[in-house]
């Protein structure tokens, strides 16, 4: 069984690493890029952090001056960024997005601020859940998500037919692997992190969705290690769709093999 994973680098290759050993052969494509947006300061110390994703570590601007304010997130790679970016006090939850907004809540006074650095288009539905009683936040969003060009779809498309599933991290990739899937006609198995990813495949002929029980990244590829791949053929591939950086230089734009 082929599958066509949606998660950005370096993220990708623990999601990699994993499916490799349930048997499976990943190739990397990335459909989505970041690119960095000017942001304000804080010009407030806030009384705690929040990265949305490894990508807004890599696009913020750090502040020698909140380096010692604790940081939140929601898994151990945005932990490990937030290290290496200086951060001393950092605490990650497994992805448990419940835990994160209770552990923040917790953490902060009633009315205080937390510092949010985010993409431009994540939802506010994040910032409600983090924001403690007559508290507030500080969002800055400092990097883009936009989909791949028309060359680079056409070369998608013209190597899906090495694809039998595809994985999908996030409902910001579900246009570009729609329009990908209906311009192959590609059939097969769509394995959602969420229901509102799978929400544009469901009039689709032939594809197959099936949803995780929880939005997480554990609960995605239990789902697909779950199946027993024994006996399947030996070429079966695992397309990674990952977000390639412009500003990282292991994000180079390309059709790679993992091993």
């Amino acid at each position: 069984m082929s599958v066509w994973i949606t998660r950005s680098s370096p993220d990708n290759l623990a999601t990699a690493r994993r499916l490799r050993s349930a048997g499976l052969h990943p190739l990397l494509f990335p459909v989505i890029e970041t690119r960095a947006l000017a942001a304000p300061l804080m010009g407030v110390r806030p009384d705690a952090l929040v990265f949305s994703s490894i990508h807004a570590v890599r696009h913020h601007l750090a502040e020698p001056g909140l380096l010692d304010v604790p940081v939140f997130v929601r898994n151990e790679e945005i932990a490990e960024a937030a290290r290496g970016a200086g951060y001393l006090s950092i605490t990650s939850t497994s992805d448990d997005e419940s835990l994160l907004a209770s552990l923040v809540r917790y953490a902060v006074p009633a009315a205080g601020t937390i510092g949010y650095y985010c993409a431009e288009r994540t939802s506010t539905a994040v910032e409600r859940a983090l924001l403690p009683e007559h508290g507030r936040i500080e969002r800055r969003n400092v990097y883009r998500s936009q989909p791949i060009g028309e060359d680079r779809m056409r070369e998608l498309v013209e190597r899906l037919s090495r694809v039998g599933s595809i994985v999908l991290h996030s409902s910001l990739c579900s246009d570009t692997v729609r329009e990908a899937v209906q311009r192959a006609n590609w059939r097969g198995d769509l394995w959602c992190i969420s229901e509102q990813s799978a929400r544009g495949f469901a009039d689709l002929s032939g594809v197959r969705t099936r949803i995780a029980r929880h939005t997480t990244e554990t609960a995605l590829l239990d789902m697909i290690c779950s199946r027993d791949w024994r006996g399947r053929r030996k070429s079966d591939v695992v397309l990674m769709t990952r977000q390639f950086d412009r500003n990282a230089n292991d994000n180079e734009p390309g059709w790679d093999e993992f091993n």
